[in-house]
């Protein structure tokens, strides 16, 4: 397969070559730095990036704000869009109204600090390609009726 070489969008005179690009995201105060593959002009420097890199970063920088517990409406709402949950979605999930949601990402009332936990928990399960906690408040928000008798097997280990 061969690959096509492209020009610079940005000033047209380049090939666009293989390289990095650092990004960078401010959140409550602090400046994350992610360097991510890149197509980069050797004319004008400019750094091309695909989607699914910067998705990729932005991921990586939410993991680092929930390990960090650095706790804000700012970073609330960052974590919250880098696991790609609307905020529908996530009220529904952590049980409480859009309209309080909405007030914590905006700073107009503190973070609930277990929300704030179970989101940076959402977050860190994300990038470990896990899915307990979300299944767990998926089951809480919607309620199930459970039979009279449940069969719990043990495991063969002790």
């Amino acid at each position: 397969m061969t690959t096509k070489v492209r020009k610079c969008p940005t000033c047209g005179k380049g090939r666009l070559k293989s390289g990095e690009s650092v990004e960078e995201y401010e959140l409550a105060g602090v400046t994350f730095k992610v360097t991510v593959p890149a197509s980069v002009c050797p004319e004008c420097d400019e750094a091309l990036v695909v989607g699914p890199d910067l998705q990729r970063a932005e991921l990586a920088v939410a993991a680092k704000v929930a390990a960090l517990g650095l706790v804000s409406a700012e970073t609330f709402r960052f974590m919250r869009a880098a696991v790609g949950l609307k905020g529908l979605e996530l009220a529904r999930l952590l049980q409480v109204t859009p309209e309080s949601l909405s007030r914590w990402e905006n700073g107009k009332r503190e973070v609930d600090r277990s929300a704030w936990i179970l989101l940076a928990d959402l977050v860190i399960d994300h990038v470990a390609g896990t899915k307990g906690r979300r299944e767990r408040l998926e089951a809480m928000a919607t309620s199930q009726k459970l039979p009279k008798t449940v069969r719990v097997e043990l495991d063969a280990t002790p």
